[in-house]
């Protein structure tokens, strides 16, 4: 398997494993901003190049971070990384997808992050007309025609936004610039399988980048996440997402241990063998796992390496079935980001 991927058929090369950075943030464990720079800078050493923030994460903590973190890469080797970050989702979870809340954010960015442009900027949701997408993105174009940002992307989008925007864009003359599509996949999230996503991706050249591929550390080893393991205070898993909480729990860790059983046979672990897996859907596919520990950054790496046949991804597809049991998100939350699955 190789190690590189590009980032849709007119983006750059990055590593077929980017690193996810939302969970330095906060969200599961309180900050630790010296571990969290440790892990960036020892990502990047490793040769990974493609980092994942947004501007609500942390509310501008996790932009900053990174910025911290790479500040002498920025300065000496700029185009060696590549950066996305997102616009578009307030933290109380209301979205200001304007054209002028997309280019002010953007700016925001450019100054937590110390860059002169951003080399990937998403729409964090998608609005829930196509008129008001266009608004989106007719900001989007004028931070490409101000060199702030070198590509675009959606987060969350349907099958048929993702159409429509490259429609639009390419009416305009800014097709190749639309590279990436990012939205969960993994063992145990597999709507964008079946609902268009992924065949739009790959009809119109577009990367899509799954975060979340271990399902917030569900597809991680017996010991790490259990009914009887206690999460650490303030974690907002099982506050908040209901894949975590009461029979979905009990379900989800069902499969998460007979998928163990098969990592152990197949020789690896099981973050190595979800992220094979999703690497496996497809050339165009880039994962972005997430991790606050080098030890496991490092296993995540390993799944670059790990071939798996049509024989044995039949059976992980039967061992995953329809996937998790209960909602992404609260309903209350998929409904205001407009959020269909």
């Amino acid at each position: 398997m190789s190690h590189k991927r590009k980032l849709g058929v007119a983006g750059p090369e990055v590593t077929a494993l980017g690193l996810g950075c939302m969970s330095l943030s906060d969200y599961y464990e309180p900050r630790d901003e010296i571990e969290s720079i440790a892990l960036i800078r020892h990502a990047y050493d490793a040769g990974v190049n493609f980092f994942d923030t947004a501007a609500v994460y942390g509310i501008g903590h996790n932009e900053a971070l990174i910025g911290k973190a790479l500040r002498e890469v920025f300065v000496t080797q700029r185009d060696s990384v590549i950066i996305a970050t997102k616009c578009g989702l307030m933290p109380d979870f209301n979205l200001d997808l304007s054209k002028e809340s997309v280019i002010a954010s953007c700016y925001a960015s450019l100054k937590k992050l110390g860059l002169s442009y951003i080399d990937l900027l998403y729409l964090h949701r998608i609005p829930a007309t196509h008129k008001e997408l266009a608004q989106s993105i007719e900001g989007l174009i004028e931070l490409l025609d101000e060199g702030v940002i070198k590509y675009i992307g959606l987060s969350e989008a349907d099958a048929a936004s993702i159409r429509y925007t490259y429609e639009y864009l390419e009416s305009k003359g800014y097709a190749r610039k639309f590279i990436a599509v990012q939205t969960e996949l993994s063992l145990l999230t597999l709507d964008v399988k079946h609902n268009g996503v992924l065949q739009a991706c790959k009809d119109l050249g577009i990367a899509f980048v799954p975060y979340s591929p271990l399902s917030r550390a569900l597809l991680s080893p017996p010991g790490k996440i259990g009914k009887d393991i206690p999460f650490a205070e303030g974690d907002a898993r099982p506050l908040f997402l209901p894949r975590f909480q009461g029979e979905c729990f009990i379900a989800n860790l069902a499969i998460r241990d007979a998928l163990f059983e098969f990592a152990q046979v197949k020789g690896c672990t099981l973050p190595q063998l979800a992220l094979a897996w999703v690497l496996a859907q497809g050339e165009f596919v880039i994962p972005i796992p997430g991790t606050r520990k080098i030890k496991h950054l490092e296993d995540n790496l390993g799944a670059m390496d790990i071939e798996l046949s049509t024989a044995e991804l039949e059976i992980l597809d039967s061992i995953a079935g329809s996937g998790a049991k209960g909602l992404r998100y609260p309903e209350a939350i998929m409904r205001l980001n407009n959020i269909h699955v």
